[in-house]
């Protein structure tokens, strides 16, 4: 099974944060990379314990958006 997890950046907290329609993994990490490996590691057990298949693939759609205003 493929999931699709959107990874967002919060400018306010400082921090990045993930929502999925697919698999239910809301986390928050302060890097990217280190979201991608927390959602990688925990994905098989989520799936599991929501009566979904086991991941396949996994794949991270990232946004950010930063504002400069003078």
């Amino acid at each position: 099974m493929e999931y699709v997890v959107r990874c967002n950046w919060d400018n306010e907290a400082g921090v990045w944060y993930s929502e999925s329609e697919q698999l239910p993994v809301v986390m928050e990490s302060d890097t990217f990379d280190s979201l991608v490996l927390k959602i990688k590691q925990i994905a098989p057990e989520i799936a599991e314990l929501n009566h979904l298949p086991k991941p396949k693939c996994i794949y991270f759609l990232a946004e950010t958006r930063k504002e400069i205003c003078a």
